[in-house]
């Protein structure tokens, strides 16, 4: 039985009748935002009073017990030392011994009843809150990161502070690749085991050193796996927190759009070409055609003509061009020449029938002159 389940001691005291009438309204409110526990501390002891989860530093002092020293206690104390109900304290993820190591960051805020301060409200955080956040749900891709996007914190520390999305999606090639970055077997083996790379993988590039120098920007750098990334970068302080958020993606997909325009573009203009160089050799073929074949009917007609002596033959080409004005041009020519023979021929008619009736008149004279002279 987990001891968040622990609900009522049966000892009808006053802590176990409160701790019966609110400890499960305190779990589901930790279980909603993903906290790993809630604290309620004495500010005179120091002592925690409450816990969602009751783990080992349930009931110690965080004054003078075991845990002072941790960030549980650092936090504690700040709260403690405030005289405003507003003043909240906050922690940076550390490794936290009653939750075997696990990377944890705690917030501290004191509670008032009118000037009476009556109590340290704590919320311990793990990385799985942040997580969600900066990996949208583990949902790259539909948050439009492509296949190789992400976003992630760094802490001051220059570790991560939440997890790498190769981790998660490929383990293997993801632990293939810090190892050929240079990161010791023992880091490594960490990181195995504690199946996260927040507080452990340095993240130290160019963008989380402009970052931490206050410079937001954008840029290409290798990231710590030595890939070639377009970056986001910017520092962000929360509280007494200074970390540095970071978004890339790989050049190699941020311009695969670019190169496939560029196919695109390159197929698009070839196709064209080809099309054009079609279109010009059909057009070409087409307007060879309707300008050689009137000179070849032109030619066939003027030999025919040659041949046969036929005046009365015409090319009859209706063109609105220079072949069908010469051919116009040669019609005419042929219409004067046949009309000049035919002039011609009458003239030659009508002079032969002269000649006959005249020498049919002489022949006349001549006997009428001979019969004179018998």
């Amino acid at each position: 039985m987990e001891k968040d389940q622990l609900l009522d001691p049966e000892d009808d005291t006053l802590y176990s009748q409160i701790h019966s009438l609110y400890h499960n309204k305190f779990k589901e409110f930790k279980n909603r935002f993903l906290f790993s526990d809630i604290y309620f501390v004495d500010p005179e002891t120091g002592n925690i009073i409450y816990s969602v989860s009751k783990k080992i530093d349930f009931a110690t002092s965080l004054i003078n017990g075991p845990l002072a020293q941790s960030e549980l206690g650092k936090v504690f104390n700040k709260a403690n030392r405030a005289t405003k109900a507003d003043f909240v304290s906050l922690t940076d993820f550390s490794p936290y011994l009653p939750s075997l190591n696990r990377a944890s960051a705690f917030i501290a805020s004191p509670l008032f009843d009118d000037e009476e301060k009556t109590g340290i409200l704590i919320f311990q955080l793990n990385t799985e809150m942040i997580n969600q956040i900066m990996t949208s749900n583990k949902k790259w891709q539909q948050v439009g990161m492509g296949n190789t996007g992400e976003s992630y914190l760094v802490g001051s520390d220059r570790l991560a502070r939440s997890i790498d999305r190769r981790l998660v999606e490929n383990s293997e090639n993801y632990f293939s690749l810090i190892k050929q970055s240079g990161m010791s077997q023992k880091s490594i083996d960490n990181i195995k085991s504690k199946n996260t790379n927040v507080l452990i993988q340095s993240m130290e590039t160019s963008g989380t050193q402009n970052a931490f120098s206050g410079t937001a920007g954008f840029s290409e750098y290798l990231n710590t796996l030595s890939i070639p990334v377009l970056s986001a970068y910017s520092s962000m302080k929360l509280a007494d927190l200074n970390w540095a958020i970071i978004s890339e993606i790989s050049v190699a997909e941020a311009f695969s759009p670019v190169e496939a325009l560029k196919k695109t573009i390159a197929t698009s203009a070839l196709s064209v070409f080809l099309l054009m160089l079609a279109l010009s050799v059909a057009a070409g073929l087409f307007f060879s055609r309707m300008i050689t074949k009137p000179i070849i009917h032109l030619s066939n007609m003027i030999k025919e003509i040659e041949q046969t002596s036929d005046l009365t033959k015409r090319i009859n080409m209706n063109h609105n061009n220079e072949i069908g004005i010469t051919a116009n041009a040669f019609d005419n020519m042929l219409s004067k020449f046949h009309n000049s023979l035919q002039e011609v021929s009458h003239t030659v008619h009508y002079f032969t029938n002269a000649t006959n009736v005249l020498k049919e008149h002489s022949n006349e004279t001549n006997t009428i002159i001979s019969r004179q002279n018998q």
